[in-house]
């Protein structure tokens, strides 16, 4: 890693024709990172949220004008997937603790439905095992 990435604290990369931020290196001292205008498309923008969680003194983070920003809540997702920045502002918007208290009890609701959905995946998938079986039976007999 190149030395001046340690202490840059202001990264604007507006208009760059991003179309992710994976390859964007560790920057500890991060506290303000703007990637508008990028297009950095829904599904890539999703999982670049996540990578922006490695900066751990962002506090100002802006992604407006990004193909996958338009559908999104950006301030919900980066706190829902960042939980652990201390973010003030997302899309010059601030970052308050109602919005934080939301983020944790979406990130609640997620993880309840993703476990429901796998529980009723196992129910159905044992379900069809057993009819196989009860196939197997009845033409045996």
């Amino acid at each position: 890693m190149a030395r001046w990435t340690a202490s840059l604290k202001v990264l604007n990369v507006n208009t760059n024709k991003l179309e992710n931020l994976f390859a964007l290196p560790d920057l500890h001292s991060l506290e303000e990172f703007d990637c508008g205008a990028n297009p950095i498309n829904p599904e890539n923008g999703i999982k670049s949220l996540e990578s922006v969680g490695k900066w751990r003194s962002l506090k100002k983070v802006g992604f407006a004008g990004c193909e996958f920003a338009d559908g999104i809540d950006c301030r919900l997702e980066l706190l829902i997937r960042c939980d652990h920045l201390k973010l003030k502002t997302v899309n010059d918007e601030e970052v308050e603790d109602d919005h934080r208290t939301a983020a944790k009890e979406e990130k609640e609701n997620r993880i309840q439905a993703a476990k429901e959905a796998a529980e009723e995946a196992a129910r159905l998938a044992a379900e069809k095992a057993a009819e196989g079986e009860q196939k197997v039976d009845e033409e045996e007999n």
